[in-house]
């Protein structure tokens, strides 16, 4: 690729060491930009880097050697094409809320070890949230914890310099963090729990068996949640299918919520309590 150092390898028919040249040609003629010196066995190496399309070729001048005359020596031209390096980036969407998002970058031409380094923009700036290396196919995979707010976010891959080569970011692409809608699961009749879930019009629904529900809660600090609203239900199930919906106003702005059972448990009617707590 363009920039990145390649290795020119050649000999010349003589067995002691002679100095030799690498040239470039411009228009008809042949510039020098490269000089060395060969090995006894008559072979040598140039580290070379281009940006642009070149013929190339090494030249090694006549040379006098222990009473004999060797003649100057040039080798075939060869032609070197660079191109451009590409970086691509595709991720997993919409997924939920603090769920697992799958990003895998594609890279041409392909070198393995690359490293890459997956960003997010955050208050204006990229900010690398995951890194690694390619493949030898060129191709990296990346796992990191979405946002847990509802949103739309932008993400690119940077490939980082490579043997001269400069480092390369991809274009922006967009992927949107959905409150998923629950996956319900049938109660067996002796089964005592609870699931939720927020569907993209921000209703939480919660379900019910053995006409107990318990707390959702992820932490156990009960004294950082806030209560945020109330519902009375029957002892004996909210609906045939033991399921109730409530709409939080801002549940679109990235809190936690539980939903938690007061009172006794053979009471008439219940108070269902939904509190949050805010990510900070």
């Amino acid at each position: 690729m363009r920039s990145e150092r390649f290795n020119y390898y050649s000999s010349v028919p003589t067995a002691f060491v002679r100095p030799v040249v690498l040239q470039k040609k411009v228009g008809n003629s042949w510039r020098t930009i490269f000089s060395g010196r060969t090995a006894a066995s008559g072979r040598f190496r140039f580290t070379v880097h281009t940006g642009s399309v070149d013929t190339l070729r090494s030249y090694a001048g006549a040379i006098s050697y222990r009473g004999r005359v060797h003649p100057a020596v040039a080798t075939a031209p060869v032609t070197v094409r660079p191109v451009d390096q590409k970086v691509s980036l595709s991720v997993t969407t919409p997924v939920g809320p603090r769920r697992t998002l799958t990003a895998t970058a594609v890279t041409s031409p392909a070198r393995a070890g690359r490293a890459v380094s997956l960003q997010a923009l955050r208050s204006g700036a990229w900010v690398t949230i995951a890194s690694g290396k390619l493949a030898a196919n060129g191709r990296g995979t990346f796992r990191t914890t979405a946002p847990a707010a509802v949103g739309s976010y932008s993400y690119r891959i940077v490939a980082g310099r490579w043997n001269g080569a400069p480092s390369r970011a991809s274009a922006v692409v967009r992927g949107r963090v959905a409150a998923l809608a629950p996956s319900w699961t049938p109660c067996t009749a002796t089964a005592v729990w609870a699931v939720q879930g927020l569907d993209d019009r921000g209703v939480w629904t919660v379900a019910m068996c053995g006409n107990t529900l318990t707390s959702m809660g992820l932490d156990g600090h009960k004294d950082t949640w806030r209560v945020l609203k109330r519902h009375r239900y029957g002892a004996y199930g909210l609906s045939s299918d033991n399921r109730i919906q409530l709409r939080v106003d801002d549940a679109r702005n990235g809190d936690f919520y539980t939903f938690n059972n007061l009172g006794p448990n053979k009471s008439v009617r219940r108070w269902l309590t939904v509190t949050k707590r805010w990510i900070r």
